[in-house]
């Protein structure tokens, strides 16, 4: 047997430890826990051992997921089985910081593992490409969205449940029938008030 050369050997290790560093790979939500704000995970790209084998990886369970959220004001959806999206691995271990919301020491030595693996949804493959609105930002579903268009128009779809008031500056109208000029026939002049709306 030819003897391996010292170049060889340390290429052989290195590569080891890098197949046993995690940095970003897809993934697709298995199931989502609301209160943690946490997913599992199936990971979309198979490891392979050195022979060339397909290596099982379990779901990661436990798993941070991002939602948009600054100061006072979030975005929120709920992660359905078949989301996919990215999962991206931390440098060091986050259990410590993610227990506490504090800054913490790891808690164990190991880095880029998949243990610490955080999810963040909305990365898609070819097949599952979203339709996307012409020069217009879409917030929702097909049965209901807010759409902001580049023209300064905003499209509705939906019912409203508004709590608070609701004031315009410009026209309102509904059905063709606009709040601040239509009339009511009819009517005769007079002291009397009218009755409330029907």
């Amino acid at each position: 047997m030819a003897d391996i050369s010292q170049t060889e050997l340390l290429e052989s290790n290195n590569d080891s430890v890098q197949m046993k560093l995690h940095t970003q790979l897809p993934a697709r939500v298995v199931s989502f826990n609301a209160t943690d704000q946490t997913v599992s995970i199936e990971l979309l790209i198979t490891q392979m051992d050195y022979e060339g084998n397909a290596l099982s990886l379990p779901p990661l369970v436990d798993v941070p997921v991002q939602m948009f959220s600054y100061g006072a004001f979030s975005i929120t959806a709920t992660p359905t089985e078949g989301d996919e999206g990215l999962a991206h691995f931390a440098e060091r271990c986050i259990d410590g910081w993610f227990e506490s919301g504090r800054a913490s020491v790891p808690l164990d030595i190991r880095f880029h593992d998949l243990s610490d693996a955080f999810f963040a949804g909305g990365y898609k493959s070819k097949p599952n490409a979203l339709t996307i609105i012409p020069k217009a930002m879409h917030i929702g579903a097909e049965s209901c969205y807010i759409r902001l268009f580049e023209n300064g128009t905003i499209e509705i779809k939906g019912n409203i449940n508004l709590t608070g008031n609701l004031t315009a500056t410009g026209s309102v109208s509904g059905a063709g029938i606009t709040l601040d000029s239509h009339t009511h026939n009819g009517v005769q002049s007079g002291s009397s008030n009218t009755g409330l709306p029907q």
